[in-house]
C-alpha cells in the first residue's frame, strides 16, 4: 500500500509535468497549472470567474443527476444507490477527510482527462471533435474501470460518463483547468 501510494504520487507528478507545457501551448490565455495555487491570484477576476463557472456547472449537473436516475429507474433498470461509509467519516476530523479526499479525487480525474484531451487536440486540431472523442473514451473507460454509479446494464454508465465528459470538455476548452477542477471537486 505504501509503494502503491508512492507509485501513484510519481505517476501523478509525471502526468502533471507532462500536461503543463502542452496546456500552456494550447491555452496561453488561461490560468496555468503552476499558478493554480498562487495566493496572489486568489482575489483576481479570472480566478473568481473560474470558481463561479465550476460551481454553476456543478449545480446544473446536480439537477441532471436526479433526472438521469429517474429515467433509468423508469426504464426498469437497477440502480444501487450510494451509502454513507461511516468507517471513513468517523475519523478525528471528518471535514478534513472530506475536503482532502474530494481534492485528491478531483485531481485524479482531471489531470489524466486534460492530458488525453490535450494530446488528442494536438493531432485532431478541432475543439468539438476532440471533446466528443475524449467524452467517448472517458465514458467507456470510466464505466468499465470504476463503478461510481452501479447500474445493471453497463452501457447506461457509459451514457452518464459520456455526458459528464462533454460537460468537462466544454469547460476545459472554454474556461480552463481551474473551473474543471472546481466542477469535479463539487460533484459527489
Amino acid at each position: 500500500s505504501f509503494t502503491n501510494n508512492i507509485w501513484g504520487a510519481f505517476t501523478f507528478l509525471f502526468l502533471f509535468a507532462a500536461c503543463e507545457k502542452l496546456y500552456r501551448k494550447t491555452f496561453p490565455n488561461f490560468i496555468s497549472i503552476k499558478n493554480l495555487f498562487n495566493p496572489k491570484g486568489y482575489t483576481s477576476k479570472r480566478y473568481s470567474n473560474n470558481y463561479t463557472i465550476g460551481i454553476v456547472f456543478a449545480c446544473c449537473t446536480f439537477a441532471f443527476i436526479p433526472i438521469f436516475y429517474f429515467a433509468v429507474q423508469s426504464s426498469g433498470n437497477y440502480i444501487a444507490y450510494d451509502y454513507l461509509d461511516l468507517s471513513f467519516m468517523l475519523t478525528s476530523s471528518p471535514w478534513l477527510y472530506l475536503f482532502f479526499s474530494g481534492l485528491g479525487d478531483s485531481f485524479n480525474i482531471v489531470i489524466p482527462y486534460v492530458l488525453l484531451a490535450l494530446l488528442l487536440h494536438l493531432f485532431i486540431r478541432s475543439k468539438s471533435t476532440t471533446i466528443i472523442v475524449v467524452a467517448i473514451i472517458t465514458g467507456f473507460c470510466s464505466s468499465s474501470i470504476s463503478n461510481i454509479i452501479d447500474i445493471d446494464p453497463i452501457f447506461i454508465n457509459t451514457i452518464y460518463f459520456f455526458i459528464i465528459g462533454l460537460i468537462s470538455g466544454y469547460m476545459l476548452f472554454n474556461h480552463g483547468i481551474l473551473s474543471l477542477l472546481v466542477y469535479h471537486f463539487c460533484l459527489p
